[in-house]
């Protein structure tokens, strides 16, 4: 990766062809996760607030975060979708993911897009 955060032709390359340089680069960090492997969520470029919130996210000692964005700026996408599975699977390690939800109907709604993702990546 050069200083500008870019991948060059043939380190993109050996993303798409190598399923353990995907999965190298996934564990280590958040955004590589999250932009291989839920990069279907992305519908327009990152701002740097997105950047911001993948930077915190990576950094789970503090133990307690609070974000607020303006309406579908993909703070649930990032952070209650994306950030518990990274979390556990990733460099985190970790065991037990907390997610809360101001309504019953957010978190009925946040648990039916895992149950949908494991289905789709078993």
């Amino acid at each position: 990766m050069s200083d500008e955060g870019q991948f060059s032709k043939k380190q993109l390359e050996a993303i798409r062809e190598s399923r353990n340089v995907r999965r190298s680069l996934a564990f280590e960090r958040h955004l590589l996760f999250f932009s291989i492997y839920l990069s279907h969520y992305i519908k327009y470029p990152l701002a740097p607030f997105h950047y911001k919130m993948f930077e915190v996210s990576e950094n789970l000692e503090d133990g307690f975060i609070v974000l607020t964005a303006f309406r579908d700026s993909g703070k649930s996408t990032i952070n209650t979708l994306s950030l518990p599975i990274w979390a556990i699977v990733g460099a985190p390690r970790k065991k037990f993911v907390l997610i809360a939800s101001q309504t019953q109907a957010q978190a009925k709604y946040h648990l039916s897009k895992f149950h949908l993702l494991f289905h789709i990546f078993p």
